[in-house]
């Protein structure tokens, strides 16, 4: 028996010789994997924070489910502005909103969803001072919503509340109100997450105001002086306490509760002082045998406002004063409009009015003598200067030379004059 594998030739018939050879298949070797799918982890994540990362990972399979190895891939984010990621697959937060992370390799591709979404950790309350120095003064407090990164959130609204509104109110849209000294938080409110700020609301002095303005004394007199001490929004600071002083001592003295006395004859200044602001009156100081002409007037008016001004003769030291008396009494025409005048308690020896001028002189007389204080005229003016101008009320005494059979009282008499002010 002969084997077709073991020989090359068989004889089929006489004569004839076949040669069959046997045929060889080709032999390519093992073909190459091709990625069949890319798996992203993880799948889903969100991230509560803008500047927070999140790692992702790819792994490319075959069709066969298995995992290859040596394949590049390339990241990228459907939307770069809410989360970027990086050539290594790192992703970064950059604003609120939902994105798709790609992982490709060739055409074949794995995704993952990422959600930005800013979770609130706190509320900041800001404002530009923490200090109120005036009653009536306002600030504006701001009111910031930020994610566990520090980050704002955007859109929050917030409700306000002061935690001592006899100190500072605040309103709906975070504006305070200085209402009185002390220490107040203001608070903002956002989906129950609190934030506040400490303020200070503590008048400053601004101005001090002493009164009486103007001072005419005879020896021996005292007055008790007043300082009004206000903050710069014109809120009275009633906590306040003035020092008293005066520049000549020997003419007046002070003390400190502000009880002038005069001593000597002289011209002085007292001054109450707080926290270094200051207000000075002047003074005057006179024998205690004179008379005091003087002004009694309003220290201001109103526009419009028709204003009574006296002119009084203070004669409390001597006895019965007798003599004929010049007085003028000046005044700014473009301030003060000149009215009418009444003669009061002297005898009236004549007179003359300059309204244009501001200018009134009338003459009186006692020849049986006065004591006591008198008014001697009223005089009435019409304010027509505008808010913030002021007319001097000044006078000047002299003897009425007509009347040559009365004594020259000017020796025994001095002049007090005013200043009137358009509020």
């Amino acid at each position: 028996m002969v084997s077709l594998r073991s020989t090359a030739a068989v004889v089929l018939a006489a004569g004839t010789v076949v040669v069959a050879s046997c045929s060889k298949k080709e032999t390519t070797g093992p073909s190459t994997p091709r990625v069949a799918s890319i798996v992203v982890t993880p799948g889903t994540h969100t991230l509560t924070a803008l500047g927070l990362t999140q790692q992702f990972s790819a792994v490319a399979r075959d069709g066969q489910g298995n995992t290859m190895t040596g394949v590049t891939i390339t990241w990228a984010s459907t939307s770069p502005a809410v989360a970027s990621v990086s050539t290594s697959g790192l992703a970064t937060a950059e604003a609120n909103g939902t994105t798709t992370i790609v992982a490709s390799a060739g055409s074949v591709r794995g995704t993952a969803s990422l959600t930005v979404a800013q979770e609130l950790a706190e509320v900041v309350v800001s404002a530009d001072t923490d200090t109120l120095m005036a009653l009536g003064l306002t600030l504006v407090c701001t009111a910031e919503a930020r994610d566990p990164g520090g980050n704002p959130i955007a859109g929050k609204t917030f409700s306000w509340a002061s935690s001592d509104t006899l100190v500072a109110t605040v309103s709906a849209g975070g504006n305070v109100a200085a209402v009185g000294n002390g220490t107040v938080t203001i608070t903002a409110t956002t989906d129950g997450v609190p934030g506040s700020i400490e303020l200070v609301v503590e008048q400053r002095v601004s101005t001090v105001e002493v009164a009486p303005t103007t001072l005419g004394l005879l020896v021996g007199d005292s007055v008790r002086m007043a300082a009004t001490v206000n903050d710069a929004e014109g809120y009275q600071i009633a906590a306040a306490v003035a020092d008293w002083s005066t520049a000549h001592p020997s003419v007046a003295t002070v003390t400190a509760q502000g009880k002038l006395e005069a001593v000597g004859t002289g011209s002085t200044t007292v001054s109450a002082t707080v926290d270094g602001v200051a207000d000075t009156v002047p003074v005057s100081v006179w024998a205690s045998d004179v008379a005091v002409v003087r002004v009694v007037a309003p220290d201001a008016a109103d526009f419009g406002e028709t204003v009574v001004v006296d002119i009084m003769l203070d004669n409390r030291t001597v006895p019965y004063l007798t003599g004929a008396l010049s007085v003028t009494l000046l005044w700014d025409p473009a301030v003060l409009d000149f009215q009418d005048a009444f003669i009061q308690e002297f005898s009236y020896l004549g007179g003359y009015v300059d309204s244009g001028a501001g200018e009134l002189v009338f003459y009186v007389s006692e020849p049986a003598g006065v004591s006591g204080d008198l008014c001697l005229l009223t005089v009435q003016f019409g304010v027509i200067g505008s808010s913030g101008s002021a007319s001097p009320l000044d006078l000047e005494l002299g003897q009425y030379v007509a009347a040559h059979s009365f004594i020259d009282i000017t020796a025994h008499a001095v002049a007090q004059d005013r200043v009137l002010n358009v509020n």
